[in-house]
């Protein structure tokens, strides 16, 4: 059973069609919300996202909610840790791990949210899946994947760079390669327009 929540989230994370990313769309025409596949999407989602809401009523038997939420942190972790690697080597572009991130944190905040529904599944969520500590995880803006020369350069920093919290991190790398990356998008216009 948590082989299967393990592949709905993850369908439904990597997949699933939210509403707000329809209205990014509509500036393409309304026939890009209309087309076969858009529409078994949003279908599936639809039914998936139900499914999984279901999964509340479960009141009496706490397992099946349990065994969801912790198929939920594992999904909702191992997609940040790969969204953070695939970003760090370029494997991935900025606006790309920005969408999934937003779309991750989005559909994790609406499922916990349906689920904790009772106190031990609160103590469940906080305690045994450590879920104070995997939110924080996941907002912390310290570097755990820097390499040691990363390391070393933060050390050798003036004392002013060093109290900004951004230096270092993970976002400030994907600032700075989503400005590289306009700027080179720029500039390969501007000389397509001279040629």
């Amino acid at each position: 059973m948590q082989a299967t929540f393990d592949q709905l989230i993850s369908w439904l994370f990597l997949s699933g069609r939210l509403d707000d990313e329809e209205k990014e769309l509509v500036p393409l025409g309304s026939t890009s919300l209309n087309t076969p596949a858009t529409v078994l999407a949003k279908q599936i989602t639809a039914q998936l996202q139900a499914l999984l809401e279901l999964v509340s009523d479960c009141h009496s038997n706490t397992e099946v909610i349990q065994l969801a939420m912790t198929s939920l942190t594992q999904v909702v972790r191992s997609m940040n840790q790969t969204i953070n690697s695939r970003s760090i080597t370029d494997k991935m572009s900025f606006f790309v791990g920005i969408k999934l991130t937003k779309r991750t944190n989005a559909l994790f905040t609406q499922m916990i949210g349906h689920w904790l529904v009772s106190d031990s599944l609160v103590e469940y969520f906080v305690f045994t899946l450590k879920g104070f500590d995997f939110l924080l995880d996941t907002i912390s803006s310290d570097n755990k994947t820097c390499d040691a020369g990363d390391e070393e350069s933060k050390e050798e920093k003036p004392a002013d760079e060093k109290d900004s919290a951004l230096k270092g991190s993970d976002l400030e790398r994907l600032f700075l390669r989503a400005t590289q990356e306009t700027k080179e998008g720029e500039s390969a216009a501007s000389s397509n327009a001279v040629a």
